[in-house]
């Protein structure tokens, strides 16, 4: 494949999407072409600067795979629609100060602004409440069938009224054993 072309492809002005992982999904950046399907065009990285270098050579090969089977790349779309209804995209939130501090604090350790930061952390909190939600039910579900299992072993093991002796004692006068009557 002639490099010229592919390197007209790679030209065009694709939204590329940068994303810092936090350190529970491992560190470092995700860079993507959402336009191109986010799990084939993307790549990653110690520093956006690998991750960019990755999804280059990722675009590359792909765009060179397309173009040699015939096929163009789709046209870049450069502009991401905008819905009327969206909402303005700010947020004014009071927080007390020490919090405050907190996040500020891990957002420069993070090397973010305290606001890419915040936004990492509520896109986050809401795919993990979501998972949360699953998993707790999986769990709650799985717990009632193991207290159903514990009760009917309980139920299976417990004596029955035609098995069970009642409790006795007994002592020996003159060389005869006398039961005694237990008190319930």
């Amino acid at each position: 494949m002639d490099e010229n072309v592919i390197d007209n492809w790679m030209a065009r002005p694709y939204v590329v999407k940068l994303r810092r992982l936090l350190p529970a999904e491992g560190g470092g950046f995700v860079a993507s072409i959402p336009q191109l399907g986010e799990w084939a065009y993307h790549g990653a990285g110690e520093t956006p600067s690998e991750a960019l270098a990755e999804l280059g050579s990722i675009q590359r090969y792909l765009f060179g795979r397309m173009l040699e089977d015939g096929q163009e790349p789709p046209a870049a779309e450069t502009e991401i629609e905008v819905q009327a209804e969206w909402p303005s995209g700010q947020l004014n939130l009071r927080i007390p100060r020490e919090l405050h501090a907190r996040l500020k604090a891990a957002a420069g350790a993070s090397m973010v602004s305290l606001n890419t930061y915040l936004v990492s952390l509520l896109a986050s909190g809401i795919g993990a409440e979501s998972a949360c939600s699953a998993l707790t039910q999986r769990v709650i579900a799985r717990l009632d069938e193991v207290e159903s299992r514990l009760q009917a072993s309980r139920t299976a093991n417990e004596p029955t009224e035609s098995r069970a002796a009642p409790p006795t004692a007994a002592i020996e006068e003159g060389g005869q054993v006398v039961p005694l009557p237990l008190a319930a």
